[in-house]
């Protein structure tokens, strides 16, 4: 996949201009505020904040997640583009819409408490547009960051290993973490057999599970070639090897399942004569994705009935018990209590409904939304994100390298389908990425005549 970068085609239309591309004091504050909205929500910590730091750590975690949003919307203002582009004029509509529905689906059977907290997220992404379209150099700041916080969760990787601190872990909330030299790294996904010497670790780092470790991993693969091919430098192309490299020993088959679809949306969104594929490369990345969505689907199965004696492969698919474990993990049961449960409540059941119980909540996107929503929230929530996917072919063409940010989007997205919730800072940095990069290319031939 990296093969087939190229540094800049001079038909291109560049994001950022010379004089973009240096940061200003006042760009490192507002990177480091957007960095720490991301963190809000990747980061364990904050996820357990009560339980690891007590009331006053849950406090403050809470008015990151409240302020910060508002703040950079304060600074940015509201974009005149959110409004002129197509694209994000249409996804703002629908995310509104979206919002609408599920404060209406909450206000009759959930906790409005619990609807007020998809504001500030709303805020986010118009701010974040909004900073992205008038300084690009924001979000490349923002991905370099992210890159070299993959990868040193992967020297952490390494460090558990070298330290043998495996084998000394500390019961938190939320599992397990081990000290390596100082440096914690959540190890709750171990996985140990018996006729292995050592533990198959699945690289968590600071994430909650692997799979959010995933997303993140093969997201900044993706960013790093970009940032490559942008022109910051080979480093960053030596650099996505480790990040992808990192994804892989997540374990993860939802990133294994996010890592294909971004493969496929690369083939399909490519554009000739820039950025491309013979076809033959496209035939062999083509037989990879689905080969990878095969293992995804039945690898956990056939390792089960075929190679259930070697540990590496049972690692690879995640089989740690030979009694559990199927593909669907579950989900397929869950999924069809869901459509139960909307069969008496077509609407949606709301946030915060306490008539409906832990085990009917999943960590699908997709089904989360459709037990909150109905079926009418799903349709909106779809719409908002399919305007992002009209504008992949067009933002292609105008600049190749995009193609790399509409793949690391594309993982998120993926990503999320099996965890997470399409509500978050690491799926709203990279849709206000995608649109506010494709609305200043277009003002941009505007602003040309057209040409």
């Amino acid at each position: 996949m990296a093969e087939m970068v190229r540094v800049q085609d001079s038909k291109d239309i560049n994001p950022i201009s010379l004089n973009e591309q240096s940061l200003t004091k006042t760009d490192k504050v507002i990177v480091l505020f957007i960095l720490l909205y991301w963190l809000a929500y990747e980061n364990v910590i904050f996820f357990w904040a009560n339980e690891i730091g007590g009331s006053g750590f849950m406090v403050a975690t809470y008015a990151l997640k409240f302020f910060i949003p508002f703040g950079l919307l304060f600074f940015s203002g509201i974009c005149n583009a959110i409004f002129s582009d197509k694209y994000t004029k249409f996804y703002l509509l629908f995310f509104i819409l979206f919002l609408a529905w599920i404060f209406i689906t909450t206000a009759i059977n959930g906790d409005v408490i619990e609807w007020l907290k998809l504001v500030p997220r709303l805020a986010f992404f118009i701010s974040v547009f909004s900073l992205f379209y008038k300084r690009p150099i924001l979000f490349f700041s923002f991905s370099k960051i992210m890159v070299i916080y993959v990868i040193y969760a992967l020297f952490q990787y390494i460090l558990i290993y070298i330290t043998g601190s495996y084998s000394a872990t500390i019961e938190v909330p939320f599992g397990r973490m081990t000290d390596i030299l100082g440096l914690y790294a959540n190890v709750t996904a171990m996985m140990y057999f018996p006729s292995t010497p050592l533990p198959f670790i699945r690289l968590s780092s600071y994430w909650c599970e692997p799979s959010n470790a995933a997303a993140s991993c093969f997201a900044s693969f993706y960013l790093a070639l970009y940032l490559y091919a942008n022109g910051f430098g080979t480093k960053w192309k030596k650099m996505s090897y480790l990040c992808f490299t990192a994804g892989v020993l997540t374990l993860s088959n939802a990133g294994y399942f996010a890592l294909a679809l971004s493969i496929l949306g690369g083939v399909f969104f490519v554009k000739r004569g820039s950025i491309s594929y013979s076809f033959r490369y496209k035939l062999i990345l083509l037989i990879v994705a689905f080969f990878m969505i095969l293992i995804v689907a039945y690898g956990r199965d056939y390792v089960r009935e075929n190679y259930v004696e070697n540990d590496l492969l049972r690692a690879f698919v995640g089989l740690r018990e030979l009694n559990v474990g199927t593909a669907d993990g579950g989900r397929i049961e869950l999924a069809s209590n869901i459509l139960d449960i909307l069969s008496n409540n077509f609407f949606g059941v709301g946030l915060g409904n306490s008539d409906v119980g832990d085990d009917n909540q999943s960590a699908s996107a997709l089904f989360f939304w459709l037990l909150i929503g109905g079926y009418f929230g799903v349709v909106l929530l779809l719409l908002r994100d399919f305007t992002v996917a009209l504008s992949f072919r067009k933002s292609t063409a105008l600049n190749s390298s995009h193609i790399y940010l509409i793949q690391a989007f594309i993982v998120v997205m993926a990503q999320q389908l099996s965890y997470g919730s399409w509500m978050n800072p690491n799926y709203f940095i990279l849709v206000a990425a995608v649109l506010a990069f494709n609305a200043k290319l277009t003002s941009r031939i505007a602003l040309n005549g057209g040409s």
